[in-house]
């Protein structure tokens, strides 16, 4: 099972679209994908599922079938597997649900990453707790045999993604091209390195615990420029400016990361550079799909039917190399290769 967490402190830049489309075409080229909605606002979970569904999901009273649900049962000792189980999508693409609770354990998660590293008792109890939504992930990937788990973060710095990012083998950074993605990159940049070299420090005192525990190493595969789509008039002509400028920022805040598997000139860190179709979300929204699978009884007519295709296009090259730099590779093919 690979782990991949989409991460960006910018709100924004399209760290959700990324994982909804990315989900749906590694599960049609043939991989079990979980999806694990680990941002308070919910908004992945929102895209997989309607209202009524996530009302189900989110009761006032009781246990909740939620990445709050699963965290919760593990802190507090609770006897609840219903927790643990994922909402089924499709036959291979699975979904971890997303919890506005969740954004309540900030301070939880904050004391157990100081009391990793205090005498006795604490610093296990602080392991366990920092390491929960590796579990979490770990259970309900295996209940459903999924090769793939994509994680979809929060925009933020916080205690809960620093022990969301411990259970990920890789980070993938979503940036748009804009001035927001440049200024948060500079914030970013020393948080991972601060994390990763405090969760080794973490790690040393296993022997004392007998925990079994992540890596947690956050191997940096790269960044996906996602671009509005240009015209030619005015207004559309600032955003141009950052398309070279945030990769300029990235390379400057992010140099001290593990080096990026990709080494192709001036693009050294990006793994692609995605335009994301204009008109085209409410569709997709309203038919459930992915932008790629929409048809013209969903409205994709005229010269959005194009759009569908470079979308489907551009989704199927990201995925495949992905796969490559995580080790994987298609298992079935679409119906163009």
């Amino acid at each position: 099972m690979k782990t991949i967490a989409f991460f960006t402190n910018s709100s924004g830049a399209g760290k959700t679209h990324l994982v909804y489309h990315l989900a749906w075409m590694f599960s049609d080229l043939g991989h079990n994908v979980l999806a694990a909605d680990l941002d308070p606002q919910s908004i992945l979970s929102s895209t997989f599922l309607k209202d009524p569904e996530l009302e189900v999901l989110w009761p006032d009273a009781g246990p909740r079938r939620t990445i709050f649900g699963g965290v919760d049962r593990l802190l507090n000792n609770v006897e609840d597997t219903a927790a643990d189980r994922p909402v089924g999508i499709s036959e291979n693409l699975s979904l971890i649900a997303g919890d506005p609770r969740l954004a309540g354990l900030e301070q939880r998660f904050s004391e157990a990453w100081s009391n990793c590293l205090a005498d006795g008792g604490r610093a296990g109890d602080g392991l366990r707790v920092t390491t929960v939504f590796c579990q979490v992930i770990q259970v309900a990937a295996a209940s459903v045999g999924s090769q793939y788990v994509f994680m979809d973060l929060g925009p933020n710095l916080g205690s809960v993604n620093r022990a969301a990012l411990i259970a990920a083998d890789f980070l993938v950074i979503p940036l748009a091209s804009d001035m927001y993605s440049a200024q948060a990159l500079r914030s970013l940049g020393p948080a991972l390195r601060e994390w990763r070299a405090g969760w080794r420090q973490r790690r040393s005192t296993v022997a004392a615990t007998g925990l079994s525990l992540p890596l947690g190493e956050m191997s940096t595969l790269g960044y996906i420029l996602i671009e509005p789509s240009m015209r030619e008039n005015l207004p559309y002509r600032a955003p141009m400016k950052w398309v070279d400028i945030v990769p300029r920022v990235y390379a400057q805040e992010m140099a001290e990361q593990e080096a990026s598997p990709i080494s192709d000139g001036e693009a050294q860190h990006r793994l692609f550079r995605l335009r994301r179709p204009v008109g085209l979300d409410h569709y997709a929204r309203d038919a459930r799909k992915p932008i790629f699978d929409l048809s013209p009884a969903d409205g994709a007519f005229g010269g959005y039917a194009a759009a569908v295709q470079d979308c489907k296009k551009d989704f199927k090259t990201l995925a495949k190399k992905i796969m490559t730099f995580t080790g994987g590779e298609p298992k079935r093919p679409l119906d163009d290769d």
